[in-house]
């Protein structure tokens, strides 16, 4: 647990406009599956195991101070992650709580996260009819049905595997503002698009973080900080 002090230190570093949305000692404001989730060292601590696997992919599912501020719309997050072992994982923002396939179940857009870096800041939607995937290092428009085409590239892959820190903490940037969301990785951006498919977007919804069906895995996360934006 960290002291007084390690937690004035933290909150002093938090950035102008942004406010902490983990503690840094317990997951108080937070919701997930029991025995998934815990804080070790300051961090959200996630993780499966050889005797206890996962079924489903689940989801730690940030409430908030109120149903008005747990989904928010137009925002700013920051967060620091990484991997212990292996896994893959992912920040979902803008989603729906689906507790009607279990009660930690959330679909919609994610930013997603591995261990190697090699998918860190693709847009993925969660359990979405349209089975989006677009790659980090481009910038993207979705037209009005629902189509998708590349606009421009914004790293190529050497730029992402290069601004990767293995073994060590990443920051995952993510801004949404209206239909555009940018994403970046320690300060780069690294996607972005423009969603223009008011059929399946959606604009609002809640922050969560996932652990992924698999083989074991544990995955951290701590500086994390939201911005509400106009």
């Amino acid at each position: 647990m960290l002291g007084l002090g390690s937690l004035l230190a933290t909150a002093a570093e938090v950035p102008d406009g942004f406010r902490p949305i983990f503690n840094g000692v317990d997951l108080a404001g937070w919701s997930g599956e029991p025995g998934r989730w815990t804080v070790e060292d300051g961090a959200i601590t996630g993780f499966t195991t050889t005797d206890n696997p996962l079924k489903h992919n689940t989801f730690l599912v940030w409430e908030g101070p109120g149903p008005d501020r747990s989904a928010p719309d137009n925002f700013e997050l920051r967060l620091k992650y990484r991997f212990q072992t292996g896994g893959n994982s992912g920040i979902q923002i803008r989603s729906l709580v689906l507790g009607e396939v279990h009660p930690w179940c959330v679909g919609g857009y994610q930013y997603d996260l591995s261990p190697g870096g090699d998918i860190d800041g693709l847009l993925y939607e969660e359990r979405s009819l349209r089975s989006l995937g677009l790659p980090p290092g481009n910038a993207a428009v979705i037209a009005l049905d629902g189509r998708r085409w590349r606009t421009g590239v914004l790293a190529d892959e050497a730029r992402l595997r290069a601004i990767h820190r293995r073994n060590e903490w990443n920051e995952a940037g993510i801004r949404a503002v209206g239909n555009r969301i940018e994403f970046t990785k320690n300060g780069e951006k690294v996607l972005e698009v423009v969603d223009h498919d008011a059929a399946h977007r959606r604009l609002l919804g809640v922050i969560a973080l996932q652990l992924h069906v698999g083989g074991p895995m544990k995955v951290q996360f701590t500086d994390v900080w939201l911005k509400d934006l106009p």
